[in-house]
């Protein structure tokens, strides 16, 4: 056996160990952060897309009601209204935060749906005979439920990462 090649007990410096047993542990680190984001992202996809896929076509008993306190809830923030943004006792505020930014983006930067913005905000209450208000609100209900979605698929994918 050449001298070079010989096999000892000796333990080699860090500064002459070869630079690729000195990443492994590191490349192993971010190998399995990428495993990581790739199945957090993966479950937001899924998670999204299975509230998304049937967004528009079932109506729950106390949809029109968020809409209707989402919108007024929009209107007392653009009224400078604080005061005016607790509409119920119970918990609602992520609700009708949600709803009232798929509204602001709907009714602001779309520029769409002013008829049905003023026929809701001039109504103090939710008439359900009221057939045209609820015409109305089923103009808002679509995109007051995408930024709950959204806000549903970030937290089950955040259980991940």
């Amino acid at each position: 056996m050449a001298p070079e090649q010989r096999i000892t007990n000796k333990v080699i410096p860090a500064t002459r160990v070869p630079t690729t047993l000195r990443q492994a542990p590191r490349q192993a680190r971010d190998g399995a952060q990428g495993t990581a984001w790739a199945v957090t992202f993966l479950l937001f996809v899924i998670a999204g897309a299975t509230r998304i896929w049937d967004l528009g076509n079932s109506v729950t008993w106390d949809e029109p009601l968020w809409a209707f306190r989402s919108v007024h809830f929009l209107n007392a923030l653009i009224q400078g209204r604080p005061g005016d943004t607790f509409q119920i006792g119970a918990p609602g505020v992520i609700t009708m935060w949600s709803g009232a930014t798929g509204i602001a983006f709907q009714r602001f930067l779309l520029q769409q749906d002013a008829e049905a913005w003023t026929q809701v905000v001039n109504q103090p209450y939710l008439d359900l005979h009221d057939q045209a208000t609820l015409k109305a609100l089923g103009r808002f209900l679509p995109i007051t439920r995408i930024p709950l979605v959204l806000l549903n698929a970030c937290l089950l994918s955040s259980c991940v990462a």
